[in-house]
């Protein structure tokens, strides 16, 4: 050790401690002291800083230090301090205490600590009272406790010790000053008037109000799922303009966007919530809430309960009043309202009655008192109902339990190891060999379900019969293997944990299993039924019902099949069997099954399917007709015109489904002969017909027929020159080929025209226009080879008197100088006596003029074949831009065929 150093033990050591704190715990160590002399409160005190023993140190040094310490003691006895550590020391060397020793000063480290811990427990539940929202900053808690003598701990053992005494260490915060500010402050005022927003969280988190809960706000602003910022005010905005219009919504839009013009970042909207909270929580202190009320308010309407403690503790110390004074016999009140017995307690007693106090104090003891025997009876009644297998008067006394102490862990688990109640509107249904349970749930929380089934007597216990189903969650079970052909008994149990169940609900049924896979094939007037028998099953019995509706029994003991003959082919016939059985009670029948069998050959494809018109329609409506397969019913199926069918073969509903087709409503199918016929409904275009033969094995598709209307040629013209008929039309949308048809004489003719050639030849022309008559004009619709030709239309003839016929050519020439336009026209005729009125007409652009009025008349003339078959005109055109069009059209309906167009462009 190095020289003991009298002056600096002097400043350092007896001046520090002759005051204060470190004077007052070395009176109250040497008063314990001479209480107790053997007490051992001293290792409480730093002895080696106080006694200038530095550590580690040596034997040596420690008997140099003996030699020093007390004239030191004895010079500085004008200090207090020095007078008391020399009192100290006497002690200790009375007691024999080894202070030249290293063991010692060692050993007294470990028993400080101890005894420091000892105290930290101590201090902290003096002041536990004093903190009944459970937040405290470690600044505040570390000075209170150095109130009481203990400073020497570590952050740590502070934060530790104060965890196990319910006090959660927050870090301090910094109140906001500034408040709401002015632009909010009175649009707040008015929405904060509805009960629909009781904060200004609940108006920026409209759009996600499930996320209002647990709000923090005091470091963060944020919801457990993310924060909040300023984005929420938009979308708060428009979710609001979504909702009914109310007073209350209205204000909220007003104060969404006054919000969104005065927090232009995330911390200024954080800011304004605080802000906000604070005023609130501030009223409710100022009227008089005790400050556990405003915390648990605040909670309640959606903010994180830490945070909301931290807000009113530090609004509480703001207000000048420490925290101690605060509380009183009114908190205390309030906890016991709440169940919270033990905190009530502990505040209790660390509350000091003044006299005119006394008596309310006195009675919160024994209220308090009385309501822990009250708990204590509603747990001997629960054990006692729970004895007797009482559920429910257990439920409701350990109910009675929990709501005087809600603090009391012992109790939940009591409560929670309770069976649920027995669940109610427990049925049993018989479905085929199975049995279908199901009932409605049992009240009080997650429970399974328990499923017992006995032959002689409703099941009591879980074990009262066979368990067919344990740990069921859902509200239904189906017993796959039952009993059958007697009676059986079923009960079902609830229970939480799987050892302690409650009653059980019961329903009874008797399994009496129909008949499966029934089914029948049938010849032309005969079928055999075939079926398969339950277990248990004695026989069957089939009703067969004729039809005319009389009915005949057949009793089957052995086997599983029943030939019926004498039926007649294509007649309906059902069969209803039951299977029997033999019970204590006598013979019971299933329900029943049934089928229909229809005797019939086999069945044939239908390929002669014919469609035409129905003269009695005028030609619009469409008659099918077909040769039906004996005793099987025969459908027809509309398809698209190109589907390929798979005639000839069986298929399904759905593989023609897929194909597009679409079964047809024909309004009854009428028999004449060997021929059936039905009526087609309207079509709108060309389809494809298919007959499709029912049988019980699927579709047996026929030869089918393309049918339908196609879209007609329409406004027909025609005109005849000289001995030549030209007809002329307009094509209808698609690509189809117009056929006209007519009578030369005696002989009947056709000719079909496509586009092409309609184009080419400037429409249909038909020589012999004189012998012409019954023109019609059809549409041909061409399928993958075949071909449909609608109904004809007739085709009203001209005049057979024949118009006047012509040709002409054109020179367009342009002058050298000047641009002017040279037209020569040449008409021929074939005859003379005769004038054709026509026009000059000049068209601008690349486009070919079509008739007289698409382009610019430029003059009228008069081709004059009164004597010569030729005639010339020249005109003189105004100088035009390239490219132009220059042609001639007739004005009375005679013809004059035009040159090549390479003569008429200019």
């Amino acid at each position: 050790m190095a020289t003991f150093d009298a002056k600096k033990y002097r400043d350092t050591v007896l001046k520090p401690h002759s005051r204060g704190e470190g004077y007052e715990q070395l009176r109250e160590v040497l008063a314990e002291l001479h209480r107790d002399p053997g007490s051992g409160g001293y290792a409480k005190l730093d002895l080696g800083m106080l006694f200038g023993v530095p550590s580690p140190v040596s034997e040596p040094e420690l008997k140099e230090w003996r030699t020093k310490i007390e004239p030191a003691l004895n010079r500085a006895q004008q200090l207090p301090a020095a007078k008391l550590l020399k009192q100290l020391l006497d002690v200790l060397s009375t007691q024999g205490k080894p202070l030249t020793e290293p063991s010692f000063w060692g050993g007294l480290q470990a028993d400080k600590h101890k005894l420091q811990l000892a105290a930290l427990d101590t201090g902290m539940q003096q002041l536990r009272s004093e903190y009944p929202l459970d937040v405290v900053a470690l600044d505040e808690l570390k000075a209170r406790l150095a109130t009481i003598g203990i400073s020497s701990v570590t952050d740590g053992s502070i934060a530790s010790v104060a965890t196990q005494h319910g006090l959660n260490i927050q870090p301090s915060f910094t109140l906001p000053t500034e408040g709401i500010p002015p632009a909010i402050q009175p649009v707040w005022k008015e929405t904060s008037q509805f009960t629909e927003f009781r904060s200004m969280a609940e108006v920026v988190l409209m759009h996600r109000p499930e996320d209002l809960r647990d709000v923090t706000f005091i470091e963060r602003l944020g919801t457990p799922l993310g924060p909040i910022t300023t984005a929420d005010i938009e979308h708060a905005r428009l979710k609001s303009e979504q909702g009914r219009d109310t007073n209350a919504l209205q204000n909220a839009q007003k104060l969404l966007g006054a919000m969104k013009a005065a927090c232009p970042s995330d911390s200024a909207l954080h800011a304004v919530i605080l802000s906000s909270l604070a005023e609130l929580a501030t009223a409710h202190l100022g009227r008089g809430r005790p400050q556990l009320a405003v915390r648990d308010h605040l909670h309640a309407i959606g903010f994180d309960r830490v945070d909301a403690s931290r807000l009113v503790a530090a609004l509480g110390a703001s207000s000048g009043a420490a925290a101690g004074p605060k509380l009183g016999l009114n908190d205390v009140r309030e906890l016991v309202s709440r169940g919270e017995l033990d905190e009530a307690e502990r505040m209790l007693s660390a509350l000091e009655s003044d006299s005119e106090e006394a008596a309310d104090h006195a009675s919160l003891t024994e209220q308090i008192a009385q309501l822990r025997v009250k708990k204590q009876q509603a747990v001997s009644e629960y054990h006692t109902a729970l004895s007797a297998r009482d559920f429910t008067a257990a439920s409701a006394a350990m109910a009675t339990a929990i709501s005087i102490d809600q603090g009391d862990a012992t109790l939940p688990p009591l409560r929670d190891a309770l069976p649920p109640a027995a669940p109610v509107s427990f049925q049993a249904r018989e479905q085929g060999p199975t049995v279908q349970l199901t009932w409605t749930p049992s009240p009080g929380g997650e429970v399974s379900y328990t499923v017992v089934r006995s032959l002689d007597r409703a099941p009591a216990t879980v074990g009262d019969g066979d368990r067919v189903a344990a740990g069921v969650a859902a509200l239904t079970y189906t017993d796959s293997a039952p009993s059958i052909g007697s009676r059986s008994f079923y009960a079902v149990f609830a229970t939480r944990d799987g050892t302690l169940f409650s009653d059980g609900t019961t329903a009874e049924v008797t399994v009496l299993p129909p008949p499966t896979a029934l089914a029948s094939v049938s010849a032309e007037t005969s079928a055999q039924l075939t079926w398969s028998n339950p277990s248990g099953a004695a026989g069957t019995s089939i009703t067969q019902t004729m039809p005319d509706g009389t009915r005949i029994e057949h009793e089957v003991h052995q086997g599983s099949t029943l030939q019926i003959t004498g039926l007649t082919s294509g007649a309906t016939y059902r069969f209803a069997a039951h299977s029997w059985y033999l019970l204590d009670s006598g013979r019971q029948l299933s329900a029943p099954v049934s089928i229909s069998v229809v005797p019939r050959g086999a069945a044939s494809t239908v390929t002669d399917l014919e469609v035409a018109a129905d003269p009695a329609g005028g030609g619009e409506q469409l008659i099918a007709t077909w040769t039906p397969s004996a005793g099987f019913e025969v459908e027809l199926w509309r398809f698209p015109r190109n589907a390929a069918l798979p005639e000839g073969t069986l298929t399904d509903g759905a593989a023609l489904t897929a194909l597009q087709g679409v079964r047809l409503n024909l309004g009854g199918v009428r028999a004449t002969g060997t021929r059936a016929s039905g009526r087609l409904p309207e079509l709108h275009e060309v389809v494809r017909i298919a007959p499709v033969t029912i049988t019980d094995d699927g579709y047996l598709v026929g030869y089918s027929q393309v049918t339908g209307n196609a879209p007609r040629a329409t406004q027909i013209v025609t005109e005849a020159f000289g001995d030549e008929l030209r007809v002329s039309w307009e094509w209808p949308e698609g690509d189809y080929i117009i056929e006209l048809g007519w009578h030369d004489g005696e002989r009947q003719r056709t000719r079909r025209v496509t586009k092409a050639r309609y184009r080419s030849d400037g429409g249909a022309k038909l020589a012999g226009a004189a012998s012409i008559a019954a023109l019609t004009i059809a549409t041909v619709v061409r399928v993958d080879g075949d071909e449909w030709v609608s109904t004809p239309a007739t085709v009203p003839l001209s005049d057979p008197r024949a118009a006047h016929a012509a040709t002409y050519r054109m020179s367009i020439k342009r002058a050298l100088f000047g641009g002017k336009i040279t037209c020569h026209i040449t008409a021929t005729a074939d005859a003379t006596g005769f004038t054709i009125p026509a026009d000059i007409v000049l068209k601008r652009g690349a486009v070919m003029p079509f008739d007289a009025t698409d382009g610019t008349l430029q003059a009228h003339i008069d081709l004059d074949f009164r004597e010569s078959t030729t005639f010339e005109h020249t005109i003189q055109l105004a100088k035009e831009a390239s490219p132009f069009w220059v042609c001639v059209f007739p004005r009375d309906g005679s013809l004059l065929d035009p040159p090549p167009t390479s003569e008429l462009k200019g």
